[in-house]
């Protein structure tokens, strides 16, 4: 199974509306506050030290269940909808956008006074049929690019505060990008820089993110993604930040002290970061010990955010067990890697971010 069908089979919501005028790129305080009476919510203490909170959510569970509803407009001031965004969701039909459950959500947000991350807006996956594997000229593979970017993004200008304009680019396996898709088959390596700056015309004051999974350690992908970011930006393609997905098995996943040392060196480039897509697998049979351990490592994220001033959001892949995607991806050797069980019960791991940004 793909990344792409394990995202279909998965109920979970991704990766609303800012409040007001749309964010620049320098400042979180048009967006945090106002959050609901709960002092003791995430979002809430969040606020306190101006970091988004953020869940993927999914506008069906939203609409359909109003607990999952309830929890993530009390616990959380970010959100992203997940496959609601996607091209496949929203041009599934060439040529006839629709925009039914992405406007539903946006105005959720809205609602609720919560941040709106964006994703993706250009990847070689999440295409619907018409796109996925086929061979477009250069002209016309560029023209679908365009007229999706400046439809998409200029009808959320000033209620989106950031877009993974970009995802999954880098190559997985050997220098260079990725060569899957048809975007880079058609157009070339340069289409990266083209799709950034024709988002960045299209809302210039929206924050523009590449978003990648195996980066958030020192990896050789990661650093094939940090040099190629430094050759963009030399170069003035307007990236604004760079997003680590984070996706980590409970016994596998960066130390401390390696995670902050490479968040660093991203930043030392002058780039924004957030945690796109956290959430901690546990084995199957797992045990109180595991449940633990999990929350250390929950802990441990939200205090390298409250540690690091240019790490401004960080968003969980879903809130609750029932519809994460790890079942589906891990073919169900791991599951159960979000901060609500399936009886919508907060687990440790709930509890070790409330007492990080308590304590900090």
């Amino acid at each position: 199974m793909n990344r792409r069908e394990a995202l279909k089979l998965s109920a979970a919501g991704l990766a609303g509306a800012a409040m007001g005028p749309a964010m620049g790129c320098s400042s979180l305080g048009g967006i945090l506050g106002g959050s609901p009476s709960d002092p003791n919510s995430l979002r809430s203490l969040a606020d306190k030290h101006g970091l988004l909170v953020g869940s993927a959510c999914a506008w069906y569970l939203i609409k359909g269940q109003p607990q999952y509803a309830e929890i993530l407009a009390r616990e959380f001031n970010c959100l992203v909808a997940d496959n609601d965004m996607k091209m496949d969701a929203l041009l599934a039909e060439r040529g006839k956008y629709k925009f039914d459950n992405a406007d539903a959500t946006m105005d959720f947000a809205a609602k609720h006074n919560m941040a709106v991350r964006a994703v993706p807006l250009v990847w070689h996956d999440g295409l619907p049929g018409w796109a996925m594997e086929k061979d477009f000229s250069r002209e016309e593979a560029l023209e679908i690019l365009k007229e999706h970017i400046f439809t998409v993004v200029k009808r959320y200008k000033g209620k989106i505060f950031a877009w993974d304009v970009l995802n999954e680019g880098i190559g997985d396996h050997g220098p260079g990008m990725q060569d899957k898709g048809p975007w880079f088959k058609a157009i070339g390596k340069e289409y990266a820089e083209i799709v950034y700056n024709w988002a960045h015309e299209a809302d210039p004051n929206c924050e523009l993110y590449y978003n990648d999974f195996y980066i958030n350690r020192f990896s050789v992908k990661a650093q094939r993604c940090h040099d190629w970011l430094k050759e963009q930006l030399a170069h003035g393609v307007p990236i604004h930040g760079v997003g680590f997905q984070y996706h980590v098995q409970v016994d596998n996943h960066p130390k401390v002290q390696e995670a902050k040392d490479n968040i660093k060196r991203f930043v030392d480039l002058g780039l924004k970061v957030h945690i796109t897509e956290l959430d901690v697998w546990l084995p199957k049979n797992y045990t109180e010990d595991h449940l633990k351990r999990q929350a250390q490592v929950y802990r441990e994220v939200y205090e390298i955010a409250l540690a690091t001033p240019e790490l401004t959001a960080v968003v969980t892949w879903g809130f609750v067990d029932t519809y994460s995607w790890v079942k589906y991806t891990s073919g169900g050797s791991y599951d159960d890697a979000l901060l609500y069980d399936r009886e919508y019960k907060p687990k440790p791991a709930y509890e070790a971010i409330r007492a990080a940004l308590r304590e900090a």
